[in-house]
């Protein structure tokens, strides 16, 4: 075996290493955070906007904005699109970081909406200009559904001082939810 360590040598040896198989590629990393919570959107849709705190991806020294997601698991209980000003386009399954940056991607819940349903979730990957790609991210939406028991009471003069109303809810984000009633 070269070189020979059972000998004492007392010159410089120079070998040559030879490493058989791919060079290890860098790719592109990217950082998911949950949605939490859904809103009314433009166009009487339910839904959520995807900003940088939920989906960022970076590269070496490439400008993130050139970073292309690629929804390779679609929501099961939604679809993702993209906000015009004009209406809502369902996005074509890619778009960019830049896309995300600027808030017009949003995961929208498919009607009808069942109460009993309260997480959904997509699969993205990110490619670079050069074709590197990452893992596999997976971006969770979490939302809770809260309602009143009943949707319309009936309260008469003379009757009790107090109303009972019952408000249920369907799912917890960990977070307080606030409810206000008025006439």
């Amino acid at each position: 075996v070269y070189p020979d360590f059972t000998v004492v040598v007392t010159t410089a040896q120079t070998f040559r290493i030879i490493i058989d198989g791919d060079p290890i590629l860098p790719s592109p990393t990217v950082k998911v955070s949950p949605i939490v919570g859904l809103v009314h959107l433009a166009g009487n849709l339910i839904g959520s906007l995807l900003a940088n705190h939920n989906l960022h991806a970076t590269y070496d020294d490439e400008k993130s904005k050139k970073l292309t997601y690629t929804v390779t698991t679609p929501p099961v209980h939604g679809q993702l699109v993209f906000l015009s000003s004009v209406s809502p386009v369902q996005v074509a399954a890619t778009f960019t970081q830049a896309d995300v940056a600027a808030e017009v991607i949003a995961y929208v819940l498919n009607p009808p909406f069942d109460e009993g349903i309260t997480t959904d979730a997509f699969v993205v990957d990110v490619t670079a200009s050069d074709g590197a790609r990452s893992t596999p991210a997976v971006l969770r939406v979490d939302w809770s559904w809260i309602f009143v028991e009943q949707r319309m009471l009936e309260v008469r003069e003379g009757d009790s001082a107090y109303v009972d109303v019952v408000v249920l809810r369907r799912g917890d984000l960990g977070l307080s939810a606030f409810v206000t009633v008025s006439a």
